[in-house]
């Protein structure tokens, strides 16, 4: 059988399917890309820092992690190659039209070793188990990407400060909160018992439906758009969890992999300290 990764420029045809929960509900996330919006979705500040790493390199190869819209977007140089990496094909192709993709797993990226000069990761950490998944996303990126090349990797980190799911719903219930997208994050932050239990997508929306039955109701109070408020059905008895983490939680597979930390940007939007960009570099061998 034949073993080599496949050529870069095609659409994997045949690779393991998900399971059909996770399927139908990355389906339903790239019908609803749309209503995303920041910090959930990159702004000019995340994109000025992945340039900021990016423009070391004259005509970059790279790879990104899922199907970033934005970044299809950046001043790309001439003589530049962008292939998104993602296990659903509804994601690629709702997301990522018409540009070079592969579908597979991160945790194993069917790329060819040192091929990549670059490898951008917008949030996608926090959507693999947490360390297993990370160590091995890591392990992963050091093989596809040639020695000196650059990971950036945008990470929902955890608040220095733990709150209560019960102080964060008080706040969104005082119109305190700005968006769906910045309540997503503190609630499952919130609810989440540890770095490796994660938090169940469906406990946020239990959690918001038991402060907030009525969606409508809960709209005209605090001053939200109804369409993008009831995007959180998305979440409504999912089994598909969050992991958040610390920056030291995340450097430590990194490091083990054979990364080094370069730098730390962080954006200047609310939550902004806790969703900045991280540039590792690959040491050579």
């Amino acid at each position: 059988m034949d073993r080599r990764p496949p050529n870069e420029e095609s659409v994997i045809s045949n690779p393991t399917q998900t399971a059909g929960e996770t399927r139908e509900y990355w389906s339903r996330i790239a019908r609803q890309w749309d209503l995303l919006g920041p910090p959930l979705r990159p702004t000019e500040p995340d994109l000025n820092g992945y340039w900021r790493g990016l423009s070391e390199v004259e005509h970059p190869k790279v790879a990104v992690l899922g199907a970033t819209l934005e970044f299809a977007s950046l001043p790309w140089p001439e003589g530049s190659h962008v292939v998104a990496v993602d296990l659903n094909r509804d994601i690629l192709h709702a997301i990522w039209p018409g540009k070079l993709s592969v579908r597979g797993d991160w945790r194993a990226l069917p790329l060819r070793a040192g091929s990549r000069d670059a490898i951008l990761c917008d949030g996608g950490l926090s959507m693999i188990p947490f360390p297993d998944g990370c160590r091995r996303v890591a392990a992963s990126a050091a093989q596809v990407l040639r020695p000196g090349g650059l990971a950036l990797i945008r990470a929902y980190l955890l608040p220095s400060r733990p709150e209560s799911s019960t102080a964060v719903l008080e706040d969104l219930l005082a119109g305190r909160i700005p968006s769906l997208n910045h309540l997503k994050l503190r609630l499952g932050m919130a609810l989440q018992a540890g770095s490796t239990a994660g938090v169940r997508l469906a406990d946020i929306w239990d959690s918001l439906h038991e402060a907030a039955p009525s969606l409508p109701v809960l709209a005209e109070r605090i001053g939200w758009d109804l369409d993008r408020l009831e995007a959180i059905h998305a979440y409504r008895s999912s089994t598909n969890s969050y992991y958040f983490s610390t920056l030291d939680e995340i450097l430590e597979p990194f490091s083990a992999a054979g990364f080094e930390l370069q730098w730390v940007s962080e954006p200047d939007y609310e939550m902004g300290s806790q969703c900045p960009v991280i540039c590792f570099r690959r040491a050579a061998p």
